[in-house]
């Protein structure tokens, strides 16, 4: 699967990380307004962030333990591929079951292996094929 960058509205990206209080990858990451001839579609922001630039946050201490529910997992301005985690907004694709717009999350494991999930507003998170044959928005 191929990286997208795209270029998010901050403005509304930053409201949308402080309200999300999801898990990955069981909760849908919020869908991010796009910015649209320089103009955020959603609130007219003008200021960006690349889908590059959003990053997984690493709850895990020394033991592995995680930091339970109500803790944001996702970071602006950081560089993302840092803590190796993979990208949180890899790519944008049409969903599946619905066709809606869609963000497709990739997550690196401590297996090795990457996993890509489409994270679709109505269907929820769903499992994606790691090669060819999708529907790329």
């Amino acid at each position: 699967m191929d990286k997208l960058e795209t270029r998010y509205c901050r403005a509304c990206a930053l409201k949308a990380f402080a309200d999300w209080k999801g898990v990955p990858p069981k909760d849908v990451l919020p869908l991010l307004p796009r910015l649209a001839g320089g103009k955020c579609q959603r609130c007219a922001g003008t200021q960006s962030i690349v889908s590059g630039d959003i990053a997984w946050l690493d709850h895990h201490g020394k033991e592995g333990t995680g930091t339970g529910t109500g803790t944001s997992y996702l970071s602006l301005g950081e560089p993302a591929h840092a803590n190796g985690r993979g990208l949180p907004y890899f790519s944008e694709m049409r969903c599946p079951k619905c066709q809606q717009r869609s963000i497709v999350s990739e997550m690196n494991l401590a297996d090795g292996t990457t996993e890509y999930k489409c994270n679709c507003q109505l269907c929820g998170v769903l499992d994606i094929a790691s090669s060819g044959g999708l529907n790329v928005a």
